[in-house]
């Protein structure tokens, strides 16, 4: 996608006139870059009301096109923990501290210390190899079926 950015032309006697269109283009410009720096996926445009009126919100028409437009019912989706995705990394991160903890409630510990040497081999993998070789070890340890999630790229 284009960036709508030029340089603002100077108008006669070197001052910068703002106008409707700069305005605009500034305006874009900011979207633009939130919507690039947030990494969204998708962008639901929604009225705030059918009479187009500034600054009036009709909560009931903008919670109708909300609830047309699946948007709710994904977020329901969302909230219910279906199709999360989070990086790999950051699933490392936050797991990996589990290693050490499963198992310790039946009375033998199988759990990998810090100082195990296949620890220290995970560590050395890529991070999708990683945390694959954690959920498998997590997985036969906690019994979890494999089905219930998915590792992706």
């Amino acid at each position: 996608m284009k960036e709508v950015q030029q340089e603002q032309k100077k108008a006669r006697g070197g001052l910068a006139r703002k106008t409707v269109f700069t305005t605009f283009r500034e305006s874009l410009n900011s979207l633009l870059k939130t919507l690039v720096d947030r990494k969204q996926n998708w962008v639901r445009c929604v009225k705030p009301n059918q009479d187009q009126q500034p600054n009036f919100f009709d909560e009931k028409f903008v919670k109708s096109q909300l609830a047309y437009s699946g948007t709710l019912e994904l977020a329901n989706v969302r909230k219910s923990g279906f199709q999360t995705r989070k990086e790999l990394a950051r699933v490392w991160d936050f797991y990996n501290i589990c290693l050490e903890e499963f198992g310790r409630g039946d009375g033998a510990s199988r759990g990998l210390s810090r100082s195990d040497p296949r620890r220290a081999e995970m560590r050395q993998q890529s991070v999708p190899e990683r945390v694959k070789g954690m959920l498998a070890l997590l997985e036969s340890a906690l019994r979890v079926d494999a089905s219930h999630y998915r590792v992706g790229r």
